[in-house]
């Protein structure tokens, strides 16, 4: 169920009934407390994230995309813990001594500037008050609770302020292309945080609350914050700028489609790999793919359309069942045409359509809208088993009722694997360098830099068959060989008896 969003209280609430409600709501207390901090509309992910802060989680980890506000957000969560007097020693690390600073002069300008939290909480400057290390008195018990500035390379051991271990460790963005540059340097750095800096805080026998918090934008497969994601002893989220329906996960600061504008310009300037990695949390690169990076064509204008061929493919998904209507969809396949015009050697990716939770109708009408964009098609390929099959049958007939005459391939005969039949298909067309794509195709190109590690392969499969059409268009496979020949028995007729030798 998707979070709540915010509410403001009631104007005449008294301050002691709002404190306690901040309590159990940290976009209540950011709102109450910081709110020139949070001045936009906060995003659905932002409560998602205040659920594992503020659960018993001992161990939590997120991996956001860049600008999703991380670093703000642990700010908060730093101030509510003082607040409330929750954490006597608080480490914050950072991949300098610099980068860890500013979140401790954001809390010293806090404490000098925002009465109202000041006045509310009873807070005060200590005697230590350097942007490495500062102390803030909480409370008319007058406790006194120390924050520490840290980097990445600097020693935890025996941190220990006045017989109190840290009972909260922030870990902000630690890791640069630098020290993620080897295995050596990643294992040095996890060493550290999964090492020595998760063994400083202090044991649940001490502080059942005590909680060590790592936030980092992915810059290795193999980085901290990645095997932090595989390692079931920390609590993980992970936020894409993309919802799992392809849209903004912040809405009210970037629409879907300046996202996708943008994600088109770095395709453009062949840097897709950096967007996917940084607002994506998606590390694409020629180690994990089985297609080269730079194996695709780009083109911005097409050849005549008269002199193009054209072929058509679909992948197909069956209705939605209940169940798949109940939760969204998430789990749902898409059903996606593909269509590619081939003009001499060359084979230009036209479009792809998807649709998922649609009735055939849908399909049908994809079906006549592209014969009437391209109406020099070739061939229609699609599958003849399971649903495929039923698929292609309503089209058929459809296409019947209509008058309308299209040859189509059944590529059921096909025996390969479906990983196998994307390699060999796409890869003969991208090792010939005769695979062109627009930079707005940006479905379908994801996919390429990412395969086999996608989510779905839904949209390469159907482009892959839209290729294997269009390469082998009257070239006759074994499958369809050996059928042909099943057919060609069956049509002989038998032999006559017309006697015998004496």
């Amino acid at each position: 169920m998707a979070p709540l969003a915010y509410q403001a209280p009631p104007v005449n609430i008294a301050m002691s009934e709002l404190v306690t409600l901040a309590a159990m709501d940290s976009e209540l207390y950011a709102r109450v407390f910081f709110p020139k901090t949070v001045r936009q509309t906060s995003p659905p992910f932002h409560r998602e994230m205040d659920a594992v802060l503020d659960s018993d989680a001992r161990l939590v980890a997120f991996m956001i995309f860049r600008d999703g506000a991380k670093t703000t957000k642990v700010r908060l969560f730093i101030s509510k813990r003082i607040a409330y007097g929750i954490s006597r020693t608080i480490v914050v690390v950072g991949k300098s001594q610099d980068h860890a600073r500013r979140t401790i002069e954001w809390l010293m300008r806090a404490v000098e500037f925002n009465s109202t939290w000041v006045q509310t909480f009873g807070l005060r400057k200590g005697s230590k008050w350097t942007s490495e290390e500062i102390e803030i008195f909480h409370g008319i018990d007058e406790v006194p609770i120390r924050v520490i500035a840290l980097g990445i390379t600097g020693s935890t051991r025996g941190i220990n302020v006045d017989d109190y271990r840290p009972d909260l460790i922030v870990v902000d963005d630690p890791c640069d292309e630098e020290n993620t540059a080897t295995p050596e340097q990643r294992e040095k750095t996890d060493d550290f945080i999964n090492g020595s800096l998760r063994n400083s805080l202090a044991p649940v026998s001490e502080n059942p609350l005590a909680k060590m918090v790592f936030m980092q934008t992915t810059l290795h497969v193999e980085d901290s914050i990645q095997r932090c994601m595989r390692d079931s002893s920390w609590s993980s989220l992970t936020f894409s700028v993309f919802d799992e329906h392809g849209e903004s996960r912040w809405p009210s600061r970037w629409d879907t489609q300046t996202l996708q504008r943008e994600k088109e310009s770095f395709t453009a300037r062949g840097k897709l790999h950096l967007w996917m990695r940084e607002k994506e949390c998606c590390i694409t690169s020629d180690a994990t793919s089985v297609f080269p990076v730079d194996g695709l064509q780009y083109y911005d204008i097409l050849p005549d359309p008269d002199e193009m061929t054209y072929y058509v493919a679909v992948d197909p998904v069956p209705p939605p069942s209940d169940k798949e209507v109940a939760t969204g969809l998430r789990t749902k396949d898409w059903e996606v045409w593909s269509v590619i015009g081939k003009w001499k050697k060359r084979l230009y990716l036209l479009e792809t359509r998807k649709s998922r939770g649609h009735s055939p109708d849908w399909s049908v009408a994809q079906l006549f809208e592209i014969l009437e964009t391209y109406p020099r098609i070739n061939l229609l390929a699609v599958e003849s088993i399971n649903y495929q099959r039923t698929l292609k049958w309503y089209l058929e007939t459809a296409l019947k009722r209509r008058g309308r005459w299209i040859r189509t391939s059944d590529t059921g005969n096909d025996r390969r694997k479906k990983v196998n039949r994307i390699i060999d298909s796409i890869g003969d067309a991208v090792g010939r360098r005769i695979l062109f794509v627009h930079p707005s195709q940006l479905g379908f190109i994801e996919q390429y830099r990412l395969y086999p590690n996608v989510k779905n392969d839904d949209e390469i499969e159907s482009v892959a068959m839209a290729i294997n059409a269009a390469l082998n268009d009257g070239v006759i496979f074994e499958g369809d060989y050996l059928k042909m020949l099943e057919d060609e028995e069956k049509n002989i007729p038998e032999l006559e008896f017309r006697g015998a030798c004496p």
